[in-house]
């Protein structure tokens, strides 16, 4: 919500990295799940819960992808006339 780069890019990292960790340990609960008997049921419930964080790091990932595509541009106007032709250049096409 803060539109700094440092941050977006800080929360992008953040969320691979947590993804990652979320994939291994659904992945070692899994493991244990196939050979934990007794328990099967419950490591079961803990992976589906788990399953649960994808959609939502989709979303997040779509909203910082999204927000990276994002540039604020603060114009200030001490002249105390109207500003009327503004031209901005950039890197992509030029309209």
């Amino acid at each position: 919500l803060t539109a700094s780069s440092a941050l977006l890019f800080i929360g992008y990292a953040f969320i691979v990295l947590a993804g990652l960790a979320n994939l291994f340990i659904l992945a070692a609960i899994l493991l244990r799940a196939g050979t934990d008997k007794q328990n099967r049921n419950r490591l079961l419930k803990a992976a589906g819960l788990m399953l649960i964080n994808i959609p939502v790091a989709f979303v997040y990932c779509w909203i910082v992808i999204a927000a990276l595509a994002t540039l604020r541009i603060t114009f200030i106007n001490n002249t105390g006339s109207d500003i009327t032709d503004i031209h901005i250049l950039g890197w992509g096409r030029l309209h």
